[in-house]
């Protein structure tokens, strides 16, 4: 639909990136789809209502921010065709049948869309990089270590996605122990989910610390053989593991003692 949209309306250079657990393979019936729509700065300002000319006339919206997100006057109710016309990403959204429960979230510090399609949950953050490091091969990079954009929060689904990344690269090459590793980790999910400790928006696991928890385990036990051993060895590992922590804290306090 993104694309469809960008060639119909805006011929804007952009990225779209698919993370979360889809990225990964460990998606489970529930989950999300977690996407990121990656575009050059082109305004001073990120809400810029100011419209430029087609060649045929027309006048469209200037902002890729507004581009995406639609005016502030454009509201997804009833009557939609007058309601939201801009021809935002926002209003192509909400004009099409299979797309329900469209929310425009944008005061927050990773403003994103989120909706419902044929029923799955799917949530696009909208991440603006200065023009000049797009041109750059390693432009991912250059966006994270980029002072200004790191200060105001606007590159944080890229730094979840570069994370992925890394862990991929962590991971078994082989077939099957790459098999293993998923079916553990969703098996992992579900026994959060079904125990109501799953969700760090309420201060409980969420599917990026599960994954790094197991990820850890995976690099302690590389030769692991099933998935009930490392499920067995990921709680043995964590259940004692404060026990490690205090009693090296306390050895170092220790020896500060005797010095």
């Amino acid at each position: 639909m993104l694309n469809k949209w960008a060639e119909e309306n805006f011929k804007a250079d952009y990225e779209f990136l698919i993370g979360g657990s889809l990225m990964l393979e460990v998606n489970t019936k529930n989950s999300d789809i977690d996407a990121i729509y990656v575009v050059r700065k082109n305004t001073e300002y990120f809400w810029d209502e100011e419209r430029e000319e087609n060649n045929d006339g027309t006048k469209k919206l200037k902002s890729r921010a507004t581009q995406f997100f639609g005016r502030l006057s454009s509201k997804c109710l009833d009557n939609k065709e007058k309601n939201c016309s801009d021809q935002s990403f926002y209003c192509y959204l909400c004009l099409q049948d299979k797309v329900s429960n469209l929310k425009r979230i944008t005061e927050i510090r990773v403003p994103l869309l989120k909706f419902k399609f044929y029923g799955i949950d799917i949530d696009i953050s909208y991440v603006q990089i200065p023009e000049e490091i797009k041109d750059n091969k390693n432009w991912m990079d250059e966006a994270l270590n980029n002072a200004e954009n790191n200060s105001l929060g606007r590159v944080f689904p890229l730094s979840g996605y570069k994370s992925n990344l890394i862990i991929k690269e962590l991971l078994p090459k082989e077939e099957q122990k790459i098999k293993i590793f998923r079916s553990a980790l969703i098996l992992l999910k579900i026994w959060a989910e079904n125990n109501s400790i799953y969700g760090n928006q309420f201060g409980f696991l969420s599917g990026t610390s599960m994954l790094i928890m197991l990820t850890k385990i995976y690099l302690l036990y590389p030769n692991t053989c099933s998935v009930l051993v490392i499920v067995d060895r990921f709680f043995l590992t964590f259940l004692t593991w404060l026990v490690w922590i205090t009693l090296i804290f306390k050895a170092k306090l220790f020896i500060k003692s005797l010095i």
